[in-house]
Order: C-alpha cells, then structure tokens, then sequence
C-alpha cells in the first residue's frame, strides 16, 4: 500500500510541474499571424529567419501597441522591421554567431548600455534589453566589463556559439564585496567576508565522489570539518560531536541529517537553495551550534526560471520542480523515493555492508540463527510556497518530511520460526513566516515553526517471549521575530527576539518481565538579540558585533553570548580576520548503549545532563590570514576552543567510562589551511588541518586524556576539470587514525568469576591506522532540443583500500572472553546517474 501511495504522488507532482511550467510561448510563424490579425497589417518574412523567436502569450495579449511588440521582438532576437507602404513590413533577421544577455542577479532585471572588452579587443554594448549580438565571433575566451557599475557573479572559462542566448549574471560592487572569494574548492561555493561558506548547490561543479550536490558529503573537504566514520550523522567540526553542529531548515532545527543511516543526506540535494555555513563569529540569531552552524534556504527567487528536473541514480530516484505561477505566487516541491527495497545495486551493497557492520543485522550471538528477509527503504518529501501580495511583503510556507525503515527477521533454523525487526525514523519540519519591508531602511520578519523527530524500534526476543520497544522523540516549536535596520551606508543593525519550547521523550517497554522506563523533560528559552554590522567607506574593515541573551526556565537564568567577527583589508591582495563567540548548548545526544536501536541509532537526544540540568558552554577564538592574488588562494588560520560541562554520555565512549555520567570539559586548539589555484578550466586545490583535542574529566581516572575525536592531521587534495558539458574531479582524502582503548592482552578479564570486567588500558592511548581514500566523480550534459540531459559517474575509493574505522570490545554472553568489534570503511563504490532538466 506504501508503494502504490509513492507512485501515485510521483505521477502527481509530476503532473502538477508540467501544469504549472506550461507558462504559453507562441513561436515562429504563430507570432506572425498573430501580429497580423490583431493589427490589420502584413508582415513578408522568412520562416528559416523566425524559427527562433518565442514570445509569451501574455505580451501577445496584452500590447497595446505594434510598436510595443516590434520593440519586443528587434532587441531579443536581432530582427529589423522596415515599413515600406502602409501596413506593410518586411522582416530581415540580422545575422549573428554568438548571443549574450546580462542579468542582474540580484533582481533579475536585464542590463542595458553595459559596455563590454571582448577577447581582448572588441568592444560591444548590450542593448535595451541587455542582449548583445556578435558576428564573426564563435568563443569567447575572455570577457571584460568596462562598466565600473557591474561585475561579472562567477567567473566565465569560455563560451560557445549556441542557438539560444547565453545568460551572464553580473552583480554591483557594493553587492559583490559581500562574498570576497568566488568558486571556493568548486563551481557554487563561496568564502564570505565573514568566513562564512556559502554554497549553492545547483550551480555546484563536480564533487569527487558524489553524484548530486550534497552538500553534507561535500563539507568534508573543508578544512576542520571531517567524519572520521564517513557518515554525515557523525561529523565533527574542530573535534567536536556531531550534536554540536546546529543544522537548520528554512530556521527550523534539523535533528536527523542522514538517510541509510548516515550515508547520504536526508535533504534531496536539488532542493537546497543556498547553504551558509560558520565555525566560529557566528550572527547573534543562532542559538545553540557550539561547534558550528549550517543554515540552510529551500526557497527560490521569485522571478527565477521555471525549472524541473528529474534525476536517478543507483540508490533512488527525485523529481524536482521550481515554478513560478504567477507574479504573485512561486512554488518548490521535491520528491525523492529509494530504490534499495527493488534494486539491490552495488552502490546499496557497498553501503549496506558498511552500515550493518557491528549491528543486529550481522551480529549472530547463536550458532543456529540466521538473519534473513532484509527490506530497507527511505523516502522525503518537501513543499514550500510563496505569496507575494504587494512589492513590500512575502509570506512562506515550508514543510518537509523524510523517513527511514529497516525490516528484518532473525530466523530459528532448527525450527524456521522468525522473529520480527523494525527501526523506524520520522522527521516532519513546518514552518510560516512574513517578510515586510516597511521601506528601505527597515526590514521585519515574523516566523512560526516546528520539528519533530522520532526513532523508534521493536523486536521479539529469540530465547524468550520478551518483546522490546524503545523509543526517542523530539518536539521543538519556535516563535521569532527580526527586524533590519539600515541604518545609512556603512552601519547596520539587526534585533530579534526568540520562544523555543523543546519537549524530549525516552521510552523503554518490556513485557515480560513488565518493566517500562519513560523520561520526558520540557524546556522553555527566551531571547533576545542584536548585531551591530560597520565597514568603513573605504572598504578595508568589515566589523561585527553581536550579543545574545538567553532564559532558561528550569535553572530560572540568564545567560549572555557576546560575539564579534572582525575582518581588515591590508590591501588588495591581504587580509587578515579575528572572531571569537560564546555559546550555550541545551540539548546533547547521548549514548546509552551500543545495542540501543539494534546497534544503528547509538544516541539518544535529552536535555544536557538531564537528571540536573546543566548547560554546555563554547568559547572559541580564531585568528587568520588570506591571501589572493588573480587565480591564487592561501588561506591560513589558528583556533582555540574550549567546551565545559559537556555530559560523558554524549562522547560515545566505549571503554571503561562507557556506563558513567558525568561532567567535563574538553580543549581544542588547531591550526588550518587552504591553497587554491585555478587555470582556464582547471582547478588545483589542497587543505591541511592540525587538531590537538584533550578531554578533562576529573570524575574519571586518569582525568586528563585524548578526546575520542582527536585527528591529529588531515589533508585533502583536488584537481578539477569543467567545461560548460564537461566536468571532471578527483581528490583523495588522509587522515590519521582517531584514537580507541586498547585491553590487557595478557589479561583481557579482570574478576571473571564474581564480577567480569574488560580490563582496559590507559583511555584513547592506541591510534587506528592512517585513513587514506582516492574519489572521483565525471559527468556529460547532453542537449536534447529544449532539454538537457546530464549523465555521470562516480567511485568512492578508487584503490579499494580496507581500513579500520573503529574498535571496540565487548563480553561474550557467558562473559568467559573478550569480543573484538572493528568497523571498516567502505570499499570501491561505484554509482551512476541521470538527470533530465527540462
């Protein structure tokens, strides 16, 4: 039944896009005829001239006046009219190798009289409705704005002669000056004045290794940010869990991030709009995230261009459209539906024998069972609508869901009798907001939303009429106000107020014996906040002051978040940037056992410590250096962090403090680095990042000790190759391995007769071998009439390399030996896709 209603609401939506994309254009001879009639004039022409020209019914219908569409027709498609009698007009199309239109990318408006310095020498300028025409020119290898008003957004390699007109988005200075450097690691990221990154994945160039920009695969090669188990549910940012990253959706607090249990990402890729991610000097309007914070937008421009796509690979397939309805409403719906409970390709293979290691699935604890009857599937779906009812206001509606399911029996050989297993996660987000802009000084916005998480799992014991059914949910519901206040050229000022309600529920049933544990805490946070933004008319400094004030209504306190970014242009080519923030952190993900959810799901999300409430604490500073100079990039930085009153639970231990409580600390201090160097159409990059990470913990012995995410070096390495069809990339990525507690060989068990223990060594004094992984990833774009076609590859590591990700031990059943647990990495990884656009 849950198929049949996926493929109906497959054929729905993609019904719905070619409804709502069916905006009317009358083509060729069509628009002659139509002139004639509606103008009572005769028009000579030849088809061969028109076969391009497309007009939007609209304009059809609603000019008034033939020299409205003349217009219309002469500047977009180089045709002149020339009256010779009366009523009488011969059309001649002026001849032309090569097109191009410039568009303002912020508001979509053409752009006229822009001079232009083309491959050196010729000069052109746009027309009214910002297109150029140019003959005997076929590629363009350079392009110059001699205009000091616009810049070109993203660098142009080349451009070829094609039919239709290429559109080239250029941007004001004072705009432009927001994002410092353009094409950061790959085409669609960018490094902000503020050392945000900011990335836009569907103009994302190739990722090694991917085959759609997602976006939580491709922050791994981003210096400080690393997954030491390749999983997306378990990045750390600067030695920090992966519950220390605050991940929002259109504002609404994401507390699932992966699909397939961390090996792709929950969000469809291709309906992402803009992702801006920080690690430190973050705005006052982020609360909680004290590692780093990763916003993301789901809601395009209103008048960008209608788009749909359809795309599938070896693990599922999506259907994406964009659509503008009206003047006053836009919508975006994606829809994205697994294939792994169909097709068992070898991109599921390779991914299920990572994920099931060390699981339910695979560990047999009785020689005569047998796991049998595997069914995993995942799905999500998001809608999000605009209304534009005046210039001045915008209201968005938002909701996404997404959910996971594994099925499997454990199957009694002897007697074929089967025992069912079921892990389930849900994950529902909704939000409402308005935007008004009172003018042009003062921006406000109003928003409503609310995030719920659920993991559940049940099963039936093999030795025993016992069933068991536990259970995680999160409820998070959130009021915001902000206003905008420009307050004249060089200063701005923003203010917000937040309520967060955030109710977490942990359920434990047996039914025999009948034992039920049930947690349920509530909390309630209020606050306010403010930043005040300046840069000097001269543009060398770029300076951010923030605070942040936040109640707690269970420990009846205030708690203040001072925040600053500082950034200060040397000259052209040099600058040099300081940040630092406080931060609090109210909720953590704890680890309760290494069984909980059948081994998959090991966390569980509570209050920080609670039993007695306490908060966590980041402070973290950071000073650095960037360097440009044409195609040259060097970016260099050093960070000290430290986190208090974190709770034990939520570190994953799985030593001898795998079963306390407590409270400690840990200290981060680092050092990262970027060189980047771009030719033409190639792109050479490479990042280091050094990280010295100790815990202190002085409930434990010895208190002082490596943090379980201390990864001492990493280094990733890229080249890529994109042409307009073309894009090729390969990278590797190193690091050396993260510490685990190795045992006693000579003595595994300490009192094996009265209470069996493993007798550990010295905590996280053993390091797992170095990782070292090769990807890449290629793809070609097809022209198919309106249409284009991209089709490609990608293999995760290339050289097939086995390594250890993990270790661990455990007691046997009868506690009489020792069980080694290791953890490896993915072997050679291929997937292939296809994604139409139309």
């Amino acid at each position: 039944m849950k198929k049949t209603k996926n493929i109906l609401l497959l054929f729905c939506l993609i019904a719905f896009s070619q409804l709502v994309s069916s905006q009317k254009l009358i083509e060729g001879d069509a628009v002659i005829q139509q002139i004639e009639r509606k103008y009572k004039v005769r028009l000579n022409y030849s088809p061969e001239d028109l076969k391009l020209v497309k007009v939007p019914k609209q304009i059809l219908d609603k000019s008034s006046a033939l020299e409205e569409l003349i217009f219309y027709i002469q500047h977009h498609y180089n045709i002149d009219f020339k009256e010779y009698k009366k009523g009488f007009y011969n059309l001649t199309l002026n001849a032309y190798d090569l097109c191009l239109h410039f568009i303002n990318a912020i508001d979509k408006n053409e752009v006229s009289n822009l001079k232009l310095k083309i491959n050196g020498q010729l000069l052109e300028q746009t027309n009214a409705v910002g297109k150029v025409f140019l003959n005997e020119v076929k590629k363009i290898n350079q392009l110059d704005l001699l205009s000091t008003n616009f810049i070109v957004e993203n660098p142009i390699d080349e451009i070829e002669a094609k039919s239709s007109c290429y559109r080239i988005y250029v941007l004001q200075p004072e705009v432009l000056d927001e994002v410092y450097i353009s094409d950061y690691l790959t085409q669609g990221i960018q490094l902000k004045n503020n050392q945000g990154i900011e990335i836009k994945p569907k103009q994302f160039g190739s990722i090694p290794g991917l085959v759609n920009p997602d976006v939580f695969h491709s922050l791994q090669y981003v210096p400080g940010v690393l997954s030491p188990t390749e999983s997306i549910s378990e990045i750390n940012t600067r030695g920090g869990t992966h519950d220390q990253n605050l991940i929002l959706w259109n504002g609404v607090r994401m507390y699932q991030t992966g699909h397939f249990f961390g090996m792709i990402s929950a969000l469809n890729p291709f309906a992402a709009n803009q992702i801006d991610i920080y690690k430190n000097g973050t705005e006052s309007k982020y609360n909680e995230g004290i590692s780093s914070v990763m916003d993301i937008s789901s809601f395009s421009d209103f008048k960008d261009e209608n788009t749909t796509l359809i795309h599938a690979n070896f693990l599922g397939s999506s259907l994406v459209t964009s659509q503008q309805l009206s003047k006053h409403w836009r919508i975006d719906a994606a829809l994205r539906l697994s294939l792994t409970n169909a097709f068992k390709s070898p991109t599921y293979k390779q991914f299920s024998d990572r994920v099931f290691q060390n699981t339910d699935v695979s560990i047999i604890e009785e020689e005569s069972l047998i796991t049998g009857d595997i069914d995993f599937h995942f799905q999500d779906l998001s809608f999000n609508a605009q209304y534009k009812p005046s210039a001045k206001d915008v209201f968005k509606i938002g909701v996404l869901g997404f959910e996971n399911q594994l099925d499997f029996d454990k199957i009694d050989v002897p007697t074929n009798q089967r025992f069912p297993y079921l892990l389930s996660q849900e994950n529902i987000l909704g939000m409402l907001s308005w935007d008004r802009n009172w003018n042009e000084s003062h921006t406000s916005k109003f928003q409503f939303s609310g995030s719920f998480h659920q993991v559940e799992a049940s099963n039936v014991s093999v030795v025993s009429p016992q069933r068991i059914i536990q259970q995680n949910e999160v409820l998070d519901f959130k009021l915001q106000f902000q206003h905008f206040i420009e307050l004249n050229r060089n200063q701005n000022f923003y203010l917000g107020y937040d309520f967060q309600e955030i109710g977490i529920t942990n359920i434990n049933q047996i039914n025999f014996p009948s034992v039920e544990t049930l947690e349920k805490n509530v909390l309630h946070i209020h606050s306010v906040y403010a930043d005040w933004a300046w840069g000097n008319l001269n543009k060398k400094i770029d300076l951010q002051l923030s605070l942040r004030a936040n109640y707690y209504d269970i420990i009846n306190q205030i708690l203040v978040e001072p925040r600053f970014n500082f950034n200060y242009n040397l000259n052209p080519r040099n600058r040099l940037f300081v940040m630092g923030e406080l931060k609090h952190q109210s909720i953590s993900k704890i680890l309760q056992q290494q069984e909980d959810f059948f081994g998959f799901e090991q966390g569980r999300w509570t209050l920080n410590n609670a039993g007695n409430f306490k908060l966590a604490r980041s402070r973290q500073f950071e000073l650095g250096w960037q360097y440009k100079n044409g195609s040259w990039l060097l970016q260099s930085q050093i960070y000290y962090k430290k986190v208090s009153h974190i709770n034990s639970k939520s570190q994953g231990f799985q030593n001898q403090f795998e079963f306390l409580n407590t409270l400690g600390n840990y200290t981060a201090y680092g050092w990262e680095a970027m060189l980047q160097k771009k030719w033409d159409k190639i792109r050479l990059w490479t990042n280091f990042s050094y990280n010295n990470n100790t815990y202190n913990f002085n409930n434990f012995v010895p208190s002082v000790f490596p943090n379980n995410f201390e990864i001492h070096f990493t280094n990733a390495s890229g080249i890529s190759y994109q042409t307009e069809k073309f894009s090729f990339s390969l990278a590797n990525r190193f690091y050396t391995g993260k510490p685990f507690t190795s045992i006693d060989q000579s003595n595994p068990i300490t009192d094996i007769d009265i209470n069996p223990t493993i007798n550990f060594n010295s905590p996280n004094q053993s390091n797992l071998p170095n990782y070292f992984q090769v990807n890449a990833s290629a793809d070609y774009t097809f022209k198919l009439g309106s249409y284009h076609l991209k089709c490609g590859a990608s293999l995760l590591n290339i050289f097939n390399k086995k390594l250890r990700l993990d270790e661990y031990y455990d007691l046997n059943n009868e506690a009489s030996s020792v069980l080694k647990r290791e953890l490896f990495n993915l072997g050679t990884t291929p997937n292939f896709f296809a994604t139409l656009y139309f």
